[in-house]
């Protein structure tokens, strides 16, 4: 009997070390499947915390634009799992991976592939459990920390993207040190930007609605509130595609990095400073004979515009016209204007690597002067352009322009820059303006909406290429205040080289206006007027410019 309860508490005994080594062995695996072995560097741990602290970035109506949140690395190291169509098929099933990209044959050299699919609580436990029942051991959950963009590619280009690190570009790169700097609950500051997300996304929409249907290089669109100078609405075409070409992994932004001859647009400021100056008043005419000499050299207008006054010769964009504004106001006093407006200065937004414009200073002060009065022999970034025409928009004030709202619990104000324009000279202006869209002769016409009062400017650019004027293609682009009588958002569209029979700015960038303009509209609602605007035209009749 002694013997009989030896062996059984012997038998129980091992039993006892053997479900011991199972417990051991489970574990191992567990910890291993976790990430959590010691095996784990010190580096990637600190990487996984830092991504763990970044804050959020929200749009200026409270919408998310940028979040972090609990994710897995899904790392396949193929010499040590089964190739199975079963097992690719279930692991497939489990994680959101596509059978095929699981099965496709390894390049040389190649022998671990990593994935990182949108996995919860639920998916990761699945992804354990196929690992346990095919005894995958090459397969491995890693526990890391993604960033979210809700908005997508209609935001991307402001808020930007990460790495396992820091930011790359745009507020992510440019706010970084507030991201990753502790607040409430020990994780990064929140960064609110002064973009309105439904503009945002009608914005981005109407531009690359554009681009494809133009067959343009690229395009840019800014909305300012001219009050306060914040910009309620970026959007950039092409835009950051993380699968995408060269140019959509670059995070470029075109509205704040490159810089464009502005064109026809620039008319109105050139009036403007003229009529401030008072060395052109209501009795200004001039005879467009469809040329003009300065300095020995031929400018063309379009075409033939005749007899133009003030209002007539910004409707119909006559550049003779211009160039006699610009000749009365004198080289001197027009550089003075532009360096008054900082319209080449390099802006800051708090966003990553932001460009300068170019005026350069031209020996030939007589024919610089002369195009720098309808939009050429100066290069300046979209952004600063609508600074500029939201000066006219806010009654002579310059305010700069702003993409930061609030970082954490400290808010940022807006930056006035001083008077520029008298109130008069900016009503004035806006008059004429207006009539380029309700004027039967105005380049804007088609761009009507019913009842409500707009005001704007189309403009072509000519790019240089080849040896001549126009070789490179032609920059189409658009100014408008919504709505004409006190402004509550400027918006600037440009399209770079559009392509085939459409390039000017009323055919091409003018319509995306409209759109955007009906986005606003339809948040701030105004008076609608008396009279009905609407009309109807021919797409292709828009004239100049």
């Amino acid at each position: 009997m002694a013997a009989d309860a030896l062996n059984t508490r012997m038998a129980w005994g091992a039993l006892g070390l053997v479900a011991l080594a199972v417990v051991c062995i489970a574990s191992q695996a567990k910890a291993q499947l976790n990430g959590e072995t010691s095996s784990t560097s010190a580096a990637t741990k600190k990487s996984m915390v830092d991504l763990g602290r970044r804050g959020l970035i929200l749009s200026s109506d409270g919408e998310i634009l940028a979040e972090s949140y609990p994710a897995f690395e899904i790392r396949v190291h193929y010499p040590k799992i089964p190739r199975s169509p079963g097992f690719f098929a279930e692991l497939s099933a489990a994680s959101g991976i596509p059978f095929e990209e699981l099965e496709r044959p390894l390049a040389e050299n190649e022998e671990t592939r990593n994935w990182r699919p949108r996995l919860g609580a639920q998916g990761a436990e699945a992804v354990r459990k196929v690992r346990g029942k095919w005894l995958a051991d090459g397969l491995s959950l890693e526990p890391i920390v993604g960033r979210d963009y809700p908005l997508g590619p209609d935001a991307s280009g402001v808020v930007g993207y990460t790495d396992d690190r820091k930011g790359l570009f745009g507020v992510e790169s440019g706010q970084e040190s507030g991201l990753m700097t502790p607040g409430t609950g020990g994780h990064g500051e929140t960064v609110t930007l002064t973009i309105d997300s439904d503009i945002q996304i009608a914005a981005s929409q109407a531009l690359r609605a554009a681009i494809e249907q133009f067959d343009a290089d690229s395009g840019s669109a800014v909305v300012m509130d001219p009050s306060t100078g914040r910009i309620l609405a970026m959007a950039n075409a092409p835009v950051f595609q993380p699968e995408g070409t060269i140019a959509e992994r670059s995070g470029l932004n075109q509205a704040y990095q490159l810089a464009y001859e502005p064109g026809s647009t620039f008319k109105v400021l050139t009036l403007a400073k003229a009529l401030d100056m008072g060395v052109v008043g209501e009795g200004f005419s001039y005879s467009c004979g469809g040329a003009i000499s300065v300095g020995g050299k031929s400018i063309r207008c379009s075409h033939v515009h005749h007899g133009v006054g003030l209002d007539s010769a910004i409707a119909q964009s006559c550049n003779g016209a211009a160039i006699r504004w610009g000749q009365a106001i004198g080289h001197s006093e027009y550089i003075k204007f532009m360096h008054d407006l900082h319209i080449t200065d390099r802006v800051d937004l708090g966003m990553s690597r932001a460009s300068a414009g170019l005026l350069a200073n031209d020996p030939s002060k007589v024919l610089q002067l002369a195009t720098l009065s309808f939009g050429q022999s100066i290069n300046v970034t979209p952004v600063r352009l609508c600074s500029a025409f939201s000066v006219i928009a806010n009654g002579g004030t310059l305010m700069e322009p702003q993409m930061i709202q609030q970082v954490g619990e400290t808010s940022i104000g807006p930056v006035n820059r001083g008077r520029i324009l008298s109130q008069e000279t900016c009503d004035r202006v806006m008059e004429a303006m207006a009539k380029v869209i309700e004027s039967d002769e105005g380049t804007g016409k088609h761009l009507r909406l019913p009842g409500v009062r707009l005001a704007g400017k189309t403009g072509t650019a000519q790019k240089t290429g080849g040896g001549r004027v126009g070789g490179a293609g032609y920059v189409a682009s658009f100014v408008g205040f919504v709505p004409a009588h006190k402004p509550r958002a400027v918006v600037l569209v440009m399209v770079d080289n559009p392509k085939g029979p459409q390039y000017y700015g009323g055919q091409v960038a003018g319509p995306v206006f409209t759109e955007i303009a009906r986005a606003i509209l339809r948040q701030t609602p105004v008076q609608r007027n008396e009279v009905d605007l609407e009309v109807t035209v021919q797409r292709s009749d828009t004239g100049t410019r």
